[in-house]
């Protein structure tokens, strides 16, 4: 499953979440309802809200670090 948020270990101890995911995504409904640029324009929506995923996907310590509570 290729997604724009895939990696982050979001789903990790979740197998039946996971299952579910994948079972949805494999419906041709789910397939084609969002156009092909929907990766590139999430990440720049994250990027713009300077969120902790797309700090994550950047590889920022700080979003590591604020997650833990080393910093506020």
């Amino acid at each position: 499953m290729n997604t724009a948020l895939a990696g982050f270990g979001l789903l990790n101890g979740l197998e039946r979440v996971k299952a579910y995911r994948a079972t949805l995504a494999a419906r041709p409904s789910v397939q084609t309802a969002v156009p092909k640029v929907y990766p590139a324009r999430l990440r720049a929506f994250l990027r713009r809200r300077n969120s902790h995923l797309a700090g994550l996907r950047e590889g920022r310590l700080e979003a590591v670090a604020r997650v833990r509570g080393l910093r506020a």
